[in-house]
């Protein structure tokens, strides 16, 4: 048994249809890019850990990468070796210099000579007091910290802002299919 399908106004649908992929498309990307941004805003928003320098709060970032011809991608990241802990928390350690951790650093050679790390040995930890005056340790009974879980949030804000964005592109191209 056979089918045979005319389309009336064949052209017309064609281009419709190409208007109806635009916006599909066009939703999907501009979901990702729009999802991504609010996805980090909301990690900066949500965060309840201090940022003494900075430099976390500044390589909490998105970028889009390489996309798929007809799709999108956007990266979100946090690009700092201690997010994870950030994230989830730590459970209660202890902390002790390189040298008694048993972990010394590379020593490197200038002018032909071995040079450590400034003249020290690295056998206590240091930080200072409210009042200025240096404290010195051994080891350091860290309690642990409770995780914020603000990477996570921010994935959540991404996918609802994504979701959204997508919904609006599909109405756009259930319009034209109505036309």
């Amino acid at each position: 048994m056979r089918f045979r399908v005319y389309v009336e106004n064949a052209a017309q649908f064609r281009a419709a249809w190409g208007r109806v992929d635009q916006e599909v498309v066009g939703g999907a990307r501009r979901g990702v890019a729009k999802g991504a941004q609010a996805g980090i805003a909301e990690m900066l928003q949500v965060r309840t850990w201090k940022d003494r320098t900075g430099d976390t709060r500044k390589k909490i970032r998105t970028h889009p990468s390489a996309a798929p011809p007809r799709g999108a991608e956007s990266i979100m990241e946090v690009a700092v070796d201690h997010a994870s802990y950030l994230d989830t928390g730590t459970k209660p350690h202890i902390i002790r210099p390189r040298s008694l951790a048993g972990k010394p650093r590379a020593k490197k050679k200038i002018s032909g000579k071995k040079v450590g790390d400034v003249g020290t040995h690295r056998v206590s930890l240091r930080w200072y007091s409210s009042g200025g005056q240096p404290i010195f340790a051994k080891e350091v009974h860290h309690p642990g910290t409770s995780g914020d879980n603000f990477f996570t949030k921010g994935v959540q804000k991404c996918e609802r802002v994504m979701v959204s964005e997508i919904e609006l592109g599909v109405e756009r191209a259930q319009k034209i299919l109505d036309e």
